[in-house]
């Protein structure tokens, strides 16, 4: 079984996130270990890391290494922001770091940080309106866009930052004060961020909006989520607090008892400016968008790339791939696989090309794709293969063997239905993947073309995911 890991070196803490899977995407173990080490106190105090904490960071760092090989994992992204991106002596570190223990670390910029968490973060809620604000918030940044802009806006608000600018709401403050204190980082936050448009909506992640999501809960949603109505009596609250009475009356450690109320100011300013009135929190972010990076990455290795064997249908392979694995991780929220499933979704296009090509043959004989690549494909495999082709069919009612486990039937049936939906949808000759988006328990499928898939499908999608399916037509 494949096992991956992230990295997530932050301003406030690293994080490490291992997680084995099988190759029907289904996941087996998972083991979460958080260090507390703010890098973020030394940097955005002196702009370096000072030796004492690097002496830290490499002891981390070795028992991160003796985990990673303990659980003989295969890939792993290591990824430093904020604060080693802000860090003078980053560079040398991170060499450092690679010398002592062998892990690979990268200093990623703002704008990929701000990537990788839209794309968890949609990918977990589904598509939403263009206009939705898009938070990250960190210990040492604030990472900020709409659904609709390609890059987003790495500003320089993070949790720990604030806490060491604004350090009175870091212990007992009065209600006058706390006002005054969150008018200037709302000015500031405000002119950085500069031209907008307003949006009741919001999606966030971070450790501090987890928190928050459960201190000032909206619960009229499915998903986690902030009432911003709820926040300014939930400040003064935390106002009448000391750094120690936070921590035992609300339950937080001593590393965040400190920064929450910085955070809490943070999320009513971006409020006040963009005229939120709910935040969801669906418990997704930059960790889980490098797990997904991943196990997707597994998938395309073991596939590789079929060019030389089909020829002059490489062009159609590649843009029908893509679009499966847009259409797979769109609806990943509700069919909870992992992307190395998507091994099995790229043989059955492939074989389906190959099909039309060489005539009726479900599986051919030789695991030769037309004597150019070939595809060594264990019996286990050539089944599983064969049992979702015919589930994929709209009228197949061939009793073909699935797996013996019924977990992993139950995932092979979950990828067919999805292949199913892919074949047909790429019989219509479609420019994109269909638009996936969640209304609690509906799930609404919109296409570019006002052709719907044949019911069989429509059964097959709300059998396995165990969802209501709407289709609807979207202009393009």
């Amino acid at each position: 079984m494949p096992n991956i890991a992230a990295i997530d070196v932050g301003s406030n803490a690293i994080r490490l996130l291992l997680v084995t899977f099988n190759r029907y995407g289904l996941e087996k173990d998972r083991r979460f270990v958080r260090y507390p080490l703010r890098l973020g106190a030394d940097v955005f105090t002196n702009q370096y890391i000072l030796p004492k904490t690097e002496f830290k960071l490499l002891e981390i760092f070795s028992d991160i290494a003796l985990k990673l090989k303990n659980a003989k994992t295969e890939h792993y992204r290591a990824v430093a922001t904020s604060a080693m991106r802000d860090a003078k002596n980053g560079a040398d570190i991170i060499k450092h770091i690679y010398k002592k223990t062998m892990v690979r670390v990268e200093i990623i910029s703002g704008q990929e940080e701000s990537t990788l968490s839209r794309s968890a973060l949609l990918q977990a809620v589904g598509h939403v309106s263009p206009l939705t604000l898009l938070i990250d918030l960190g210990g040492g940044s604030l990472e900020v866009q709409q659904a609709k802009q390609a890059k987003g806006k790495s500003l320089p608000f993070g949790t720990v930052r604030i806490a060491a600018q604004h350090p009175k709401l870091c212990a007992v403050i009065n209600a006058a004060e706390l006002k005054n204190e969150t008018k200037k980082i709302c000015l500031k936050i405000a002119r950085k961020i500069g031209k907008k448009e307003e949006t009741p909506l919001a999606i966030g992640t971070g450790g501090n909006l987890d928190v928050l999501s459960k201190l000032a809960p909206n619960t009229r949603t499915s998903l986690p989520s902030i009432d911003i109505k709820k926040l300014n009596t939930l400040a003064k609250k935390l106002g009448k607090h000391d750094i120690k009475e936070r921590q035992e009356n609300y339950g937080l450690r001593s590393d965040r008892a400190d920064i929450i109320l910085p955070a809490l100011v943070i999320i009513e300013s971006l409020a006040k400016i963009y005229g939120l009135k709910k935040i969801l929190v669906p418990g997704t972010g930059l960790r889980e968008a490098l797990l997904e990076n991943l196990s997707q990455r597994h998938a395309h290795e073991r596939v590789g790339n079929p060019v030389q064997a089909l020829k002059h249908k490489a062009k159609s392979w590649t843009k029908s791939r893509n679009r499966l694995t847009e259409l797979f991780s769109q609806l990943r929220p509700i069919h909870h696989l992992w992307g190395s499933a998507l091994e099995l979704c790229y043989f059955a296009l492939l074989y389906r090309i190959e099909m039309r090509r060489q005539g009726p043959a479900l599986i051919p004989t030789s695991d030769n794709m037309n004597g150019e690549q070939e595809y060594k494909l264990t019996d286990t495999e050539k089944r599983d293969l064969k049992y979702i082709l015919y589930q994929a069919q709209p009228k197949g009612t061939l009793n073909i063997p699935g797996p013996p486990n019924h977990r992993n039937r139950q995932a092979c049936q979950k990828l067919a239905a999805i292949c199913a939906l892919h074949f047909w949808h790429e019989s219509q000759n479609p420019l994109d993947a269909p638009e996936i988006s969640f209304d609690n328990q509906l799930v609404i499928m919109s296409f570019t073309h006002r052709a719907v898939p044949p019911k069989q499908i429509k059964t097959a999608l709300e059998r396995t995911l165990r969802r209501k399916i709407k289709f609807s037509y979207k202009r393009s």
